[in-house]
């Protein structure tokens, strides 16, 4: 799975990869994850949920999901998450050759290679890596926004 949240803090659309298949069939069910997800906390010491991005007529951007064989991020997948979630989030918010975007991302060498940055940059948004393994300590998606997520991906 891969999710992110912009310097606004809303949801970008989240893309699931689904092991086992080269593609997935017409038929798949494939649920928007964070279409209905509560945005207040109950309690003391629960985080919220961050809004999502919307289009311009305000309706969020959709869960995408896609398949390969292994499950695993390569660089089409990232590719394919750039062309289906980051880059429209991004566009809503006006991303041109004036007005370019950061991604901070970790810099696990799996996650990322030469050609995704190039994409990127041709998209006018460049891309900041994080020392490998601390997305978890630096970023509140795993602790906020992962939990909910797999708990739809359970009961959905």
């Amino acid at each position: 799975m891969v999710y992110a949240r912009n310097g606004a803090g809303q949801l970008l659309p989240s893309m699931v990869v689904c092991g086992g298949r080269a593609k997935l069939p017409d038929d798949f069910p494939r649920v928007d994850l964070l279409a209905e997800a509560p945005r207040q906390s109950e309690g003391e010491g629960d985080a919220d949920v961050p809004p999502n991005v919307v289009d311009a007529e305000g309706v969020p951007l959709k869960t995408h999901w896609t398949a390969n064989k292994r499950a695993s991020l390569n660089t089409e997948m990232l590719i394919e998450w750039s062309e289906h979630c980051l880059l429209p989030s991004l566009r809503v918010g006006g991303l041109s050759a004036e007005r370019p975007a950061i991604l901070l991302y970790d810099g696990v060498q799996t996650h990322v290679t030469l050609a995704f940055i190039e994409h990127c940059v041709e998209n006018n948004v460049y891309v900041f890596l994080r020392t490998p393994h601390t997305t978890a300590v630096l970023q509140g998606e795993d602790t906020v926004v992962f939990p909910y997520v797999s708990f739809q991906l359970l009961t959905n």
